[in-house]
């Protein structure tokens, strides 16, 4: 599927494509350039400030009988679970730190304590979700199969009850995330590009499928991945 598949970036010429692929590589690049020990000093200093969360918490819940340790306890959980989710596990799983070359922070070793083993949501949030983004019928994350959230949707009896299905979705988010790879309508690409995210890749819907751009990892060489430099044009 090419970018110009989508009628929303139709009018997008090849060069305005390559142009705003210029301009975000060099983003990129930038932001490789500067990574150093400051980086690596907050990601592992958040790692273990959110252990420490959970311990504390997990403590409060089982060592006491008072009603006020049991809300600390589970405020203290709560906010350990989001800092795993969003601020380490999302950022971890995306590749943001394998420049580190480090095995404990590493997209394709990285486990986090939740509903959803991490392969799995590589394979539907890297893969799925950002290289088909908002596109209904191939982004998953649209309504995840219930929710009507987009008036390219037709409009079907059941949405009137879109407000409960969001209610219990946000509830169950993790367990809808572990059904969702056999639910898939492409168990197999999603396997194989699973793969290749993890290893710090994404596909590029505007080029030919089979062709890898390396978007995280520090390593100049990778026999995995094509990285594009920018290039003077006028």
């Amino acid at each position: 599927m090419a970018i110009t598949d989508v009628p929303a970036f139709a009018h997008l010429t090849e060069a305005d494509i390559e142009s705003l692929a210029v301009e975000l590589d060099t983003v990129r690049l930038d932001v490789e350039d500067s990574l150093g020990e400051r980086d690596s000093r907050y990601i592992r200093r958040t790692i273990a400030g959110q252990r420490a969360l959970e311990l504390v918490g997990r403590l409060l819940l089982a060592g006491s009988s008072k009603r006020s340790a049991w809300w600390a306890g589970t405020v203290t959980l709560g906010l350990a679970k989001i800092i795993e989710n969003m601020e380490i596990g999302h950022n971890v799983m995306h590749g943001q730190w394998n420049w580190m070359n480090d095995p404990e922070v590493h997209s394709t070793t990285w486990e986090w304590d939740m509903g959803a083993a991490s392969k799995h949501w590589v394979s539907a949030h890297n893969f799925q979700h950002h290289k088909y983004t908002n596109i209904l019928g191939m982004d998953d994350d649209v309504g995840y199969f219930v929710l009507r959230v987009t008036r390219d949707q037709p409009w079907q009896g059941y949405n009137v009850g879109n407000l409960l299905y969001n209610a219990v979705l946000s509830l169950g988010s993790s367990g809808e995330l572990v059904c969702r790879p056999s639910m898939s309508r492409r168990p197999s690409s999603l396997a194989r590009t699973a793969t290749s995210t993890a290893n710090g890749c994404v596909s590029s819907p505007s080029r030919p499928a089979g062709r890898w751009q390396r978007t995280t990892s520090r390593s100049r060489h990778s026999p995995r991945c094509r990285q594009r430099r920018p290039t003077n044009r006028r």
